[in-house]
């Protein structure tokens, strides 16, 4: 790639150097030691927050409700107006997703190890047990189906929520697991640190499978697209990005990334006709047609979230900093931040609050113990 550079350091000495820059926060300016909010041309505006007073693990949106998943529960948020419309106590399983689905939002009761289906009332429409006692994790709710990771056995356990039972299952082992999913033909797209698969999301019946470190998986119109960590050669560490037709399981192209100065990719999503790459050093963005290079967007922030857009503008968070970076999708150049604070090093949200939703025209986010909702000046 034309802006490539050439930098040979260990990935333990790079990690080092990115800490420290987070912290001292060349971009955007220094963070602030309390919790203002400043704008460095930033083309949003608060609409209103909500301060929960409790910390934030959780979040799932729609264009009209905003679930909020404390410890203790899950408050709902009316979006336009930011009131509380209700809220329903119960231990929640804080490193599981809640999503809403088929008008009704998906928990877990990490005490009881069960999944909850719970109304836009907030009234407890249903609730199934999980079938150990191990560990669980909620990865993913797509239509009708729970997607779950069990640990230690590392298996992906698929629960139909219509029937309220676990459909299927299947061993992913450790490290990273994403999960796509084709509302049309009901199958579920996996991508583990040893594989990527299709199956079909009823039965768990292999469409196809293939060997592969992936690390990262995305969906699109009929286009599976992953991001694979290549070996070393001549010294130089490589990942590659795959578009491959979902159904005829031919290659369309791939596109190597070298990692001389990125270590590695955390999330692909897709804008209009790009392939957006968060990475620990900006954001990259590739035709998903051909997979050409379109533009990058270099900064010394650690994006590990996804991307999205509002009004034909892209914003990310950063990972270390809680910046908010609004960005152009014609060129990737920076068309200003927002600088949320210094939050606490060791934080209880850490994920969350690397994540942006969208309801309507309303940027969502988290910072600390409260909900913001931004809208265009």
């Amino acid at each position: 790639m034309d802006k490539v550079v050439e930098v040979i350091m260990t990935k333990r000495y790079k990690l080092a150097i990115s800490f420290l820059i987070s912290v001292i926060l060349v971009s955007c300016g220094a963070p602030s030691t309390n919790q203002t909010i400043e704008s460095d041309g930033f083309p949003l505006e608060e609409h209103w927050s909500y301060d929960l007073g409790v910390p934030i693990y959780k979040l799932a949106v729609t264009d009209e409700i905003i679930a909020v998943g404390r410890s203790d529960g899950v408050t709902a948020i009316d979006v336009e107006t930011g009131k509380l419309l209700w809220s329903l106590d119960f231990s929640l399983a804080t490193d599981s997703r809640i999503a809403f689905t088929e008008d009704s939002l998906i928990a877990a009761n990490s005490i009881k190890k069960q999944i909850l289906i719970i109304g836009k009332k907030g009234e407890e429409i249903k609730k199934f047990n999980l079938d150990s006692t191990e560990s669980f994790e909620i990865l993913a709710v797509y239509s009708r189906f729970v997607f779950v990771r069990r640990i230690p056995s590392w298996n992906l356990e698929v629960y139909d929520l219509h029937k309220g039972i676990k459909a299927w299952q299947i061993f992913i082992g450790r490290g990273s697991t994403s999960i796509s999913y084709d509302l049309e033909a009901d199958i579920a797209y996996v991508a583990t640190s040893s594989f990527i698969g299709a199956y079909n999301a009823r039965n768990g019946d292999k469409i196809w499978k293939f060997s592969n470190v992936a690390r990262a998986g995305v969906l699109d119109s009929g286009t599976f697209f992953y991001y694979s960590e290549g070996s070393k050669t001549n010294n130089k560490k490589a990942g590659y990005i795959y578009a491959m037709d979902a159904q005829e399981e031919n290659q369309l192209w791939s596109m190597e990334i070298p990692l001389q100065i990125r270590t590695s990719i955390y999330n692909l999503t897709i804008i209009n006709d790009m392939l957006v790459v968060s990475t620990d050093f900006g954001l990259i963005a590739i035709n998903k047609i051909d997979g050409s290079e379109m533009w990058q967007s270099e900064t010394n922030e650690f994006f590990y979230g996804k991307p999205i857009m509002i009004s034909d503008i892209i914003f990310i968070r950063g990972t270390n900093t809680k910046v908010i970076y609004a960005i152009s999708p014609d060129d990737g150049q920076y068309l200003g931040c927002l600088n949320l604070g210094t939050p606490f090093l060791i934080s209880t949200s850490q994920r969350e609050n690397d994540i942006l939703y969208k309801s309507k025209q309303f940027l969502i986010f988290t910072f600390e113990n409260l909900v913001y909702s931004y809208q265009l000046k």
